[in-house]
């Protein structure tokens, strides 16, 4: 590995501060990545305008349904838009149903966020397509962040539990999905939070669903009094995939010594991308490195309270 691909890998690492400066955070990241393109090529801009028939001509005269060079891919567009028939050629066509986005900038009622690695099962809007995408190869444990005045794991369970689309949430579950996402600045359990807050009924079904299949709240306390600060190794392993990437002294040293600065996205060696978290376990003790950070957090709090 060369020293600027450690450079790159320390950098993207390092937080400002606990609420990630806007300032710097997005300017880090840049330095990491390679520069973006605009966000927008012909393809995934047909179908984002809603011109079908004119997206089918290009598929039929070889335009490639995995082009990257735009915010989202052109099967994130169609499944986003709830285009079943061109979900269906796309897919035909050749298109890579775990190919995920590249960074954008992006705007809501809310402002602006940066958002990265947004996977078509992610904008699945009915069941039917969920179904498509999985029978497809699709990856219900891939998912996407987005960075505002923290990062947040939006995984494509996260994101059927949000818009109350329960049918696809059990699908997800069923097939696998991760079921314990945590908020990274308290370590709350997401899922379970959002599913406690609602009155519905299938919110209920749901939250037993995924208490089921062992989702759980962090044990803090316990953690506290078992001492975690030797669990990190040289290497991690992104969970999807089994590549393993192996970290620098430097990197290792950093993460314990100040975990309260840490960004909670790491680089997959093998992908060449971030991605959260939440998506990598430690080689050796298999534990998830966000349950991990987060409880080294608390740890770390506990100890400069006694001091």
């Amino acid at each position: 590995m060369t020293d600027s691909t450690e450079l790159k890998r320390f950098l993207i690492e390092i937080k400002m501060n606990r609420r990630f400066s806007e300032k710097f955070l997005p300017f880090l990241i840049l330095l990491s990545t390679v520069f973006l393109t605009d966000c927008a090529t012909r393809l995934a801009s047909v179908i984002e305008k809603g011109n079908n028939e004119q997206a089918v001509k290009m598929l039929e005269a070889g335009a490639n349904p995995n082009d990257s060079g735009t915010c989202n891919t052109p099967l994130h567009m169609a499944v986003k838009k709830g285009e079943l028939a061109l979900v269906q050629l796309l897919l035909k066509k050749g298109a890579d149903p775990n190919l995920r986005s590249r960074e954008c900038n992006y705007k809501d009622l809310f402002g602006q966020y940066k958002a990265n690695n947004r996977s078509p099962l992610e904008a699945a809007k009915t069941l039917e397509i969920a179904k498509i995408l999985f029978e497809a190869g699709a990856d219900p444990r891939w998912g996407s962040y987005e960075v505002t005045d923290t990062i947040t794991n939006w995984t494509p369970l996260y994101r059927a539990v949000l818009a109350e689309r329960y049918d696809i949430a059990k699908y997800l579950v069923e097939k696998g999905a991760n079921v314990n996402l945590y908020d990274d600045m308290n370590g709350k359990h997401i899922l379970l939070r959002l599913l406690s807050e609602r009155k519905d009924s299938r919110a209920n079904i749901l939250r037993g669903l995924l208490l089921a299949k062992g989702a759980r709240e962090l044990n803090f306390i316990g953690s506290l009094k078992k001492n975690i600060s030797d669990s990190p190794t040289n290497s991690y392993r992104h969970i999807p995939t089994g590549n393993v990437t192996i970290m620098t002294p430097e990197m290792i040293s950093y993460l314990k010594e100040s975990p309260d600065q840490a960004v909670p996205i790491t680089y997959s060696i093998a992908d060449g991308r971030y991605y959260h978290y939440s998506e990598f376990e430690w080689t050796d003790t298999k534990q998830n490195l966000h349950e991990w950070l987060l409880l080294k957090r608390a740890e770390y709090e506990a100890l400069k309270k006694k001091k």
